[in-house]
């Protein structure tokens, strides 16, 4: 066994996810020679959702989402931002957990041309403040009640 490898409960040695949990035969990894086209990321989520439409894209507690919703919720979040006045370029705070509002926010976002600023929603109040406050953030979008919310700051 390895030294430092992790180990079980029984001594056992554990493997966790990683390149050393790769077979020892398999070599080394070969050097990425593909090159891929430069894409808007918000025509990745389209695509899937074409290509894979009614496949499950998450499963949220209990609650499955094909890639087809979740593009279709995203195209609609992203028309929202825009009746709102979010351009190009404009920061826009994603104050959410790891739930679907967050995906569908993220790439509303992208579609939008806005740029993505994350807010821990573990940060203290004094925190959160001060990000916002350096960020420059436009917009922030936050989970209420199950619903998601996008206020404009204005101070």
């Amino acid at each position: 066994m390895p030294q430092n490898a992790p180990t079980g409960a029984a001594g056992d040695s554990v493997a966790s996810p990683g390149l050393h949990a790769l077979a020892p035969d398999s070599g080394p990894i070969p050097p990425m020679t593909e090159v891929f086209e430069a894409v808007p990321l918000h025509t990745l989520l389209e695509a899937a959702g074409r290509t894979y439409a009614d496949r499950p894209a998450l499963d949220f507690l209990g609650r499955k989402s094909t890639w087809s919703e979740i593009a279709a919720l995203s195209v609609r979040m992203a028309r929202g931002l825009q009746d709102m006045g979010v351009v190009k370029g404009d920061r826009v705070g994603l104050f959410l957990p790891n739930t679907p509002y967050y995906l569908i926010a993220y790439f509303a976002i992208a579609r939008v041309g806005g740029i993505v600023v994350n807010y821990n929603p573990l940060y203290a109040e004094r925190e959160l403040a001060h990000q916002i406050a350096v960020s420059y953030t436009h917009l922030r979008a936050h989970e209420t009640d199950s619903y998601l919310v996008c206020r404009l700051l204005l101070e």
